[in-house]
């Protein structure tokens, strides 16, 4: 509920602009709710606030995905992993924005080190199937499901969506 949502978030913004905690949140909804303008703009207020925060630079990565800039997702992700290797989700989101730009090899090697299962398994998924490898496509699939069932079905529909399978 993007619009119920909005009003709350549009408080946590009022009340703690210096926050880059609650900024990089904001820029999160705010890039979720199709308003990449505003996501940008306050994800950089977050990097120029706690430019060694490592969770800023893994949101900025998310935003540029959603802003349609894969290349400059790049570039953020990396900075994120350059301060964390292991934060979670941020080899997701460089794999992510590296078949966006056509390296799904590279992207191969980031999600094989995502942490977070979920994020693993879904861009192995899309990965092998990007590759041309089909069975190792589905075989990704189906431990996506069996070991993450229902708490996964984001994931689930993002490998259903690049495979072709829309319903």
């Amino acid at each position: 509920d993007f619009k119920g949502a909005r009003p709350a978030y549009d408080r946590a913004y009022a009340l703690a602009p210096g926050d880059a905690d609650i900024l990089l949140m904001y820029a999160f909804f705010a890039s979720k709710s199709g308003r990449d303008t505003d996501a940008l703009r306050v994800i950089e207020r977050a990097a120029a606030l706690d430019p060694l925060n490592p969770r800023v630079f893994r949101a900025k990565a998310l935003t540029l995905i959603s802003a349609r800039r894969p290349q400059d997702a790049i570039e953020a992700a990396r900075k994120a992993l350059a301060m964390n290797a292991q934060l979670s989700g941020t080899h997701g989101y460089l794999g992510l924005a590296l078949v966006l730009t056509g390296k799904a090899v590279e992207a191969k090697a980031e999600f094989a080190a995502e942490p977070n299962l979920s994020a693993r398994l879904a861009g192995l998924a899309i990965t092998e199937r990007t590759l041309g490898n089909a069975a190792a496509a589905d075989a990704a699939f189906a431990e996506l499901v069996r070991a993450r069932g229902d708490a996964a079905n984001y994931q689930q529909a993002q490998v259903l969506a690049q495979k072709g399978d829309v319903d």
